[in-house]
């Protein structure tokens, strides 16, 4: 006959054992769970990375860039070409206006050779804190960030109108979404360099 102190004992051990089972079993869950949304945290940002290559973090779209589309460039070899067709260069020794003329030159063929192939590329300002902070904190666009937005970012809008309310919209639609209806936008005509001078002609 068992003794009931022993088993009271090996009940209590069965209990214990059944705690230690389904405990190791949650964590086990717990690790694979992590896991998952791990790999899907990383799928998600391969995948913003190839949709939504020229999207910066600052939420400009370089596809609507005169610098990324080579407008400048082209316009600058352009003016280049009819000066030099249309003689300018002997026409400055005698016209006070041009006397800087070699100058005017020297700039023109700074902007002749000015490309970009976007921020995520490596192209636009190389000190640039807002690419320098999204990349500290492993974010894609200041959207993603909880201080979104700063007053870092404010201050910038002064000289790229539109950023805050880009990145809203990136935050509300995904940046993929976000990049195509850009591209979109772009196939229709519109430009950065239009709306920056209607801006400054008002």
């Amino acid at each position: 006959m068992a003794n009931p102190s022993e088993e009271k004992t090996e009940k209590m051990a069965e209990k214990i054992s059944k705690e230690k089972i389904e405990e190791k079993a949650k964590k086990k869950e717990e690790v694979k769970d992590e896991k998952e949304s791990k790999e899907k945290t990383e799928k998600e940002t391969k995948a913003i990375s190839e949709e939504a290559e020229i999207v910066a973090p600052c939420g400009i779209y370089c596809g609507a860039c005169a610098i990324y589309k080579g407008e400048i460039k082209e316009t600058a070899v352009r003016l280049g070409d009819i000066v030099t067709a249309y003689g300018f260069r002997e026409s400055s020794r005698f016209i006070p206006e041009l006397e800087v003329y070699p100058q005017f030159i020297h700039v023109l063929t700074w902007f002749a050779g000015l490309t970009c192939v976007g921020c995520r590329a490596g192209g636009g300002n190389p000190n640039c804190f807002v690419r320098q902070c999204c990349a500290e904190k492993k974010i894609e666009t200041c959207s993603q960030c909880g201080g979104f937005p700063c007053l870092q970012l404010n201050d910038l809008q002064r000289t790229r109108p539109g950023i805050i309310e880009n990145l809203n919209e990136i935050k509300e639609k995904g940046v993929e979404n976000w990049a195509k209806e850009q591209k979109k936008k772009v196939e229709d005509g519109f430009s950065y360099a239009d709306a920056l001078i209607d801006k400054f002609k008002r």
